[in-house]
């Protein structure tokens, strides 16, 4: 048995190498557990079952880490070197045409903030200055978005934070009362999150166009190209 999980670890090696390493770098995993999604790449159930069994290592691998910082903050490098290590399984599992139809699917789902990605936005053909423009123009809506989210809500912080503070070290026995100002905050976070849902989706709308017009035409074509076939996920 144990000659056989050295083999089919050095398969699986032997795959990976075989992928193109842009197909490998776009290819989200995480999209693998929508069915629809292993249906339209063609996963069969011995590889599905092969993923499970990673994805299951992957977790008890997270929670013994967990466990030994004993209340800690994990580190951000650690986890995604343990991500690294699954991705890196899964994709030994799949045929050179899964990972690209996935990089595909991937590059569909991710739409113009696919292009953020300095590795893509390469690909398609983007120079540095182009790059910088784009991802500038982004920041700048997020930035908007942010701030106009951030002047509605944190009064509400501030509001109910004053309202919980005499109950502070007898949460316990007031505990039917904090539950009553927290159900009422998120009444009044929803209402305010409600009242600048338009002025956000314009602010989205707005910067998105402004995106739109820094991709040439011969830098569309390429972008869409990469994408493949169009996929909606849950129709086939």
């Amino acid at each position: 048995m144990k000659i056989i999980s050295v083999l089919l670890v050095l398969l699986g090696a032997a795959i990976a190498g075989a992928v193109d390493s842009f197909d490998y770098h776009c290819a989200n995993i995480a999209l693998l557990q929508d069915k629809s999604v292993q249906k339209e790449i063609g996963i069969t159930a011995t590889q599905r079952a092969q993923m499970n069994k990673f994805a299951d290592a992957h977790r008890a691998r997270i929670s013994s880490y967990q466990k030994a910082l004993n209340g800690a903050p994990p580190e951000r490098k650690v986890l995604d070197g343990y991500m690294d290590d699954l991705k890196k399984q899964v994709i030994g599992v799949m045929t050179v045409a899964q990972v690209k139809r996935l990089r595909e699917l991937n590059l569909q789902a991710a739409g113009l903030i696919g292009l953020l990605d300095k590795v893509v936005a390469t690909k398609v053909g983007f120079s540095d200055a182009e790059f910088n423009k784009y991802k500038d123009t982004y920041l700048e809506g997020r930035k908007k978005a942010e701030t106009l989210f951030r002047n509605a809500i944190v009064p509400l912080d501030k509001k109910y934070q004053n309202l919980a503070a005499p109950y502070k070290g007898h949460e316990k026995e007031r505990e039917a009362e904090l539950k009553a100002l927290s159900d009422k905050y998120v009444v009044e976070a929803k209402a305010a999150e409600k009242r600048i849902k338009p002025q956000v989706e314009a602010i989205t709308k707005a910067t998105e166009e402004k995106m739109r017009t820094l991709i040439t035409a011969k830098q569309k074509a390429t972008w869409l190209a990469l994408q493949g076939k169009k996929f909606t996920p849950g129709k086939k």
